[in-house]
């Protein structure tokens, strides 16, 4: 429970919605899927990611995440005991995880054709800073051909993992894309946590997913002044070749921890410009109703010096924090 992120403005057990946000007693997170506060797991497959990520290490006791160490996970549930959920209840959890602060995203789960709604909330988390790791999916596709969403969405922050095998295998189950599969990581036979203080062995790439979110904080808690763009950059640059994965996904390696926190020592963390652009604006030239496309026009900043490049986002007010 220590590992448990805390609402701080909700007090537990009271029956009341104290921070007015819709769920009631949301302590550590929503159910999404039945409609409360409460997101306990009665799967298995959540707490078992969970586990990966920031089981509590150094105490002789079950295992140790890969972040075990002051790491507060949100948990937020869309899908029901059975593993079923919508679309709809994951873009509500996704826009809950930016109201409220979430760093990283762990996506285990997948399923279903492309989603705009869902492709929007996903570019949300983005302009947040967010960094949203996903399942390749355990079809043993070739997402280059046949895409697996939400791993598939070609949105910066996204991270698509693959799992292997411990012989450095592509696991057999594992979906895979030279082009649009990051990284891989460890996702055949993970032992880990389980509902009722129990553990239990398990496969997938869902399995693969929460290690490349426990690098992802780890990396954070050891430089928290990087940003989110470089969070990636360090870990799909810092991966350990295999000659397996070559030709499956994007960087040919897995994920590696030592060459990541080595990477994150050597980068300068970013600074935000000082001088801004001297105007912005867009015209819409898009007569439909509740679609906008046109033209924006930026007056460059006097002075340019410390500026890369000007980036424009188009963010629907129903979805801001």
């Amino acid at each position: 429970s220590e590992q448990m992120w805390v609402n701080p403005l909700e007090i537990p057990d009271n029956g009341i919605d104290d921070d007015e946000n819709g769920y009631v007693d949301d302590v550590h997170g929503a159910d999404f899927a039945n409609e409360d506060g409460d997101p306990m797991d009665d799967n298995m497959h959540g707490t078992h990611c969970a586990g990966t990520i920031a089981g509590i290490g150094n105490n002789a006791v079950g295992v140790a995440g890969v972040a075990w160490r002051g790491v507060r996970l949100m948990a937020l549930k869309f899908l029901d005991a059975h593993g079923s959920g919508r679309t709809s209840d994951a873009i509500r959890a996704i826009d809950y995880a930016v109201a409220h602060g979430a760093k990283i995203a762990s996506n285990s789960w997948g399923g279903g054709g492309s989603s705009s709604a869902l492709r929007a909330a996903i570019e949300h988390t983005e302009v947040a800073g967010m960094l949203f790791t996903a399942a390749a999916g355990n079809e043993a596709n070739n997402n280059d051909e046949v895409p697996s969403f939400p791993a598939n969405y070609d949105i910066p922050n996204v991270i698509s993992v693959a799992s292997i095998t411990p012989e450095g295998d592509l696991s057999y189950f594992s979906c895979y894309g030279n082009s649009t599969v990051h990284v891989a990581a460890p996702g055949s036979g993970i032992y880990s946590t389980v509902p009722h203080n129990s553990y239990d062995t398990l496969s997938g790439t869902s399995m693969a997913t929460p290690h490349v979110s426990g690098l992802a904080a780890l990396v954070w808690m050891y430089r928290p002044q990087l940003s989110m763009h470089q969070v990636k950059k360090i870990i799909v640059g810092s991966v350990r070749p295999l000659p397996a994965l070559d030709g499956k996904v994007i960087t040919g390696g897995l994920i590696n921890a030592k060459n990541a926190l080595e990477a994150a020592w050597a980068l300068k963390p970013p600074r935000p410009p000082v001088h801004a652009p001297q105007g912005i604006v867009f015209e819409d030239t898009d007569s439909r109703i509740g679609v906008y496309g046109g033209v924006v026009t930026i007056t460059a900043a006097a002075d340019e010096s410390d500026i890369e490049y000007y980036r424009v986002y188009m963010v629907p007010a129903a979805v801001l924090a």
